[in-house]
């Protein structure tokens, strides 16, 4: 089951209505579902069974529903199948199917096409107008805005084709924001690029002050790390208020978040870090 909460101004909550929701709901007929993704105004959630489910803002086609109409319900994406993982941004959406192949629409394309530069991906991430491709041999594919260099690839110049980052290899995650991101290494370094925090390379370079990571997440101007032993970490830019004990506003050296231990994944957006541990979630501004 998919539940949700926060701002539903467009629907895309997918409760039925656009009111707001300061508390979890549930979002009705949908069920059996693997995973979910949100962009800036929908959602996206695929099933068991291989099929996708959009709802919220369609203004650019992103449900691909072959309209522009926007729906505070799930509807099921066109002509999709065997899709085992999805990701979305401010006006596209992506689908990986499990021969590796990617899917995209969205950016007034209103049905599915596939992106022929890429084949065997493992993994998909996206957030403001870029997305990145995780492939099974540990190379990280990147394309769409780069105003910011969150592309990696040494230049400010955005395109709408798939390119391999140059000097990343040996790649297990990838997390990205609208302005920077982020790869962890099986060896479990950190890698960074984008204008997050007082560096903004144009091209991953290593955060040395951080090492045995399993898992990152990235917001905006903030990076986050979770460390093998459990704990959580973050740095770049971000308001002293949220962590309490901390007065740093720019650093690159990370600073442990107290009272979080045994986490396991977290997930970040511009507003909120979410971290989950036990089956329980916690979150925070």
């Amino acid at each position: 089951t998919v539940w949700a909460w926060g701002q539903n101004d467009e629907g895309q909550l997918g409760d039925g209505t656009t009111t707001n929701k300061s508390k979890s709901v549930q979002i009705s007929g949908l069920s059996d579902i693997r995973s979910v993704a949100v962009g800036d105004k929908h959602s996206l959630a695929v099933k068991a069974n291989g099929s996708v489910w959009a709802w919220g803002n369609n203004g650019a086609g992103q449900l691909g529903t072959g309209n522009t109409v926007n729906s505070t319900v799930p509807v099921e994406v066109n002509g999709l199948s065997n899709v085992i993982a999805i990701a979305a941004n401010k006006s596209n959406s992506y689908a990986l199917k499990n021969d590796g192949t990617v899917w995209s629409w969205g950016a007034m394309r209103t049905a599915p096409v596939q992106m022929k530069e890429l084949s065997g991906v493992s993994a998909l991430v996206a957030a403001g107008e870029s997305a990145f491709a995780l492939k099974s041999d540990g190379t990280v594919w990147s394309w769409g805005d780069n105003s910011k260099k969150q592309l990696g690839d040494g230049t400010t110049n955005s395109r709408t084709v798939a390119q391999p980052i140059n000097g990343l290899n040996g790649i297990t995650q990838i997390a990205v924001s609208k302005v920077h991101g982020m790869a962890l290494k099986s060896d479990g370094t950190v890698w960074k690029w984008g204008e997050a925090g007082s560096l903004t390379p144009a091209i991953p370079v290593q955060n040395t002050k951080i090492n045995n990571v399993r898992a990152i997440g990235a917001a905006d101007n903030k990076s986050l790390a979770v460390k093998k032993d459990g704990t959580v970490w973050v740095w770049d830019y971000y308001y002293a208020p949220e962590y309490p004990g901390t007065s740093v506003r720019y650093t690159d050296t990370p600073i442990s978040i107290g009272g979080l231990t045994g986490v396991e994944i977290i997930a970040a957006s511009s507003a909120m870090q979410i971290a989950a541990k036990d089956g329980s979630i916690w979150d925070g501004a």
